[in-house]
């Protein structure tokens, strides 16, 4: 199947909601956030694999926009990292590393920008 959204090819998709569901704090917001979920059409899905899932929900629940979300996301992976394995990601691109693992952050986040500019 190919993603709706990068037309990649995965063996799992995962299915969007292409109208965010939201989510629910009292009973009577519950009711409703089940009919979003539950009462959809094929024309209010999509299949995506799992990495444009994970951007897609990403944007709608920090209200993002999708590339704004892409970005979020290579830097949530790129926190998560060992200061090792941030240098070494960094030297890779030609990037000198900081002291610590928020100066890397930075330094990254900038490339990741650059790059999409």
């Amino acid at each position: 199947m190919d993603c709706e959204i990068c037309n990649k090819q995965t063996r799992q998709s995962e299915t969007d909601h292409i109208h965010f569901c939201g989510s629910f704090t009292t009973w009577d917001e519950y009711t409703q956030w089940l009919e979003r979920l539950l009462l959809i059409t094929y024309d209010d899905i999509r299949e995506l694999c799992k990495e444009c899932h994970e951007i897609v929900t990403l944007s709608q629940r920090q209200n993002l926009s999708l590339e704004e979300a892409r970005i979020r996301k290579k830097l949530i992976v790129f926190e998560k990292m060992l200061l090792s394995a941030q240098k070494s990601l960094l030297k890779q691109i030609g990037k000198e590393s900081g002291k610590t693992k928020k100066e890397n952050v930075v330094i990254y986040e900038n490339y990741v920008r650059e790059q999409n500019a």
